[in-house]
């Protein structure tokens, strides 16, 4: 089987006076780990290496990182190390240094330099949110399946908070073949877009390409977005690494103590959780049919 590449952006927000609370709660509730965890477990006969593009900067998060086998991180740990003489220095000022030695990357432009990259023999591209996992075997080779059946792309069917933001594949779990990205010139940044992303399915739709959403499959919602399960194949937290804020949130309290709950659940005990939001037991996962849609503006 042709190789792949899965794109991932470790980091939190780090900015402003909830800085300090968020690398705690990155150190406590390391996503990366449940993450990299989860696809070495439902990945073991599949042909894949993971690019992770690590904006924590922690220590504690890069032993962890490095703990798992396939994984080429950046930046460079040497960069980051030198680097760190002048955090000793400037501790005050070292965020900004980074961020104007355009070392911390914005999620999408870190996918994009993941892109980049990747090795010639790469032929597909998964992107996966920190807080996004497969949860049954295979999950790779039916992402990939779609695309070899004429679709252009194929992930998460993000929907819930239509019609304010239209429809997409969302970056906690897209496929595509790498050619078609680069060939296209494709960009994870808006550019227009409403949300990370958005810009590359809205472009494919707009050329009447094959566009194929794995949809929220949930038997239990606890939330309208966050502890999705989607297609049966794939889980996405949403806000795993920030404060709960969507563009269609009615009360930030409640989104952000449902946040948190579901976060303890899923960090206490993983399998019972997911079985619960799906009504079945994790081990028969693989029994339910993967639920897929072709979408259409």
């Amino acid at each position: 089987m042709d190789k792949t590449g899965i794109l991932i952006v470790n980091g939190f927000d780090r900015w402003g006076i909830w800085g300090k609370f968020n690398q705690q709660e990155a150190v406590s509730y390391p996503w990366i780990d449940v993450c990299l965890r989860q696809v070495e477990r439902h990945s073991k006969h599949s042909n894949y290496e993971i690019y992770l593009y690590d904006n924590s900067r922690l220590e504690e998060l890069y032993k962890i990182i490095k703990s798992y086998p396939n994984i080429r991180t950046f930046p460079s740990r040497v960069l980051l190390n030198f680097l760190g003489r002048f955090e000793k220095r400037f501790p005050a000022q070292i965020n900004t240094i980074f961020a104007k030695l355009n070392i911390e990357k914005w999620h999408p432009k870190a996918l994009n330099f993941l892109v980049k990259k990747l090795n010639k023999d790469i032929k597909y591209l998964i992107c996966l949110d920190s807080d996004a996992f497969p949860i049954r075997d295979g999950w790779i080779e039916t992402l990939i399946e779609h695309l070899e059946n004429g679709a252009s792309i194929v992930g998460v069917y993000r929907n819930e908070m239509a019609p304010k933001i239209t429809p997409f594949i969302h970056v906690s779990c897209l496929c595509m073949r790498k050619k078609d990205f680069l060939d296209n010139k494709f960009s994870f940044e808006q550019g227009g877009g409403q949300d990370v992303g958005q810009i590359v399915t809205l472009e494919l739709l707009k050329n009447h390409k094959k566009v194929i959403g794995l949809p929220r499959s949930n038997t239990k919602n606890l939330h309208f977005l966050i502890g999705g399960v989607y297609g049966n194949l794939i889980y996405h937290h949403g806000a795993g690494s920030r404060k709960a804020k969507f563009h269609t949130s009615a009360d930030l309290k409640d989104d952000e103590q449902i946040r948190v709950d579901l976060r303890n659940a899923v960090f206490q005990d993983l399998d019972a959780f997911i079985g619960e939001l799906v009504s079945c037991k994790y081990e028969d996962i693989i029994s339910k049919p993967i639920s897929t849609l072709e979408y259409h503006l």
